[in-house]
């Protein structure tokens, strides 16, 4: 039978960092309008595999000359070039916050409850 309680002690020991990560990751006004955020959140997600050991670069992608949105590139886990490779594009924008009335508690400013 596996020891679920290592697992579990595992997890409690770093659910405040890793609420605290989601946290940061969810500050970012990465509305599509908002080039700057969305190039601020793809360079925090490149800095968080960076500390992983992955290799990373961001770039931007363009359409008809004109950014549309970054994306993170890396490689983890083998040598770069060689090997399996893992491949995940993700979007980082969202949902504009306006109507702002409708919130119980400021966009952008993330609260357990």
């Amino acid at each position: 039978m596996s020891d679920y309680a290592a697992f579990d002690r595992y997890v409690e020991e770093h659910m405040p960092a890793w609420t605290e990560e989601l946290a940061e990751i969810c500050r970012f006004p990465s509305e599509a309008v908002n080039r700057q955020a969305l190039r601020d959140n793809a360079a925090w997600v490149a800095d968080r595999l960076r500390r992983l050991g992955d290799d990373v670069e961001v770039d931007v992608v363009t359409i008809d000359g004109e950014d549309v949105a970054p994306l993170v590139l890396g490689e983890v886990g083998c040598a770069p070039g060689i090997g399996p490779s893992l491949v995940a594009v993700q979007h980082y924008d969202v949902q504009p916050a306006v109507p702002l009335e409708l919130w119980t508690t400021p966009p952008y400013e993330p609260q357990i409850r």
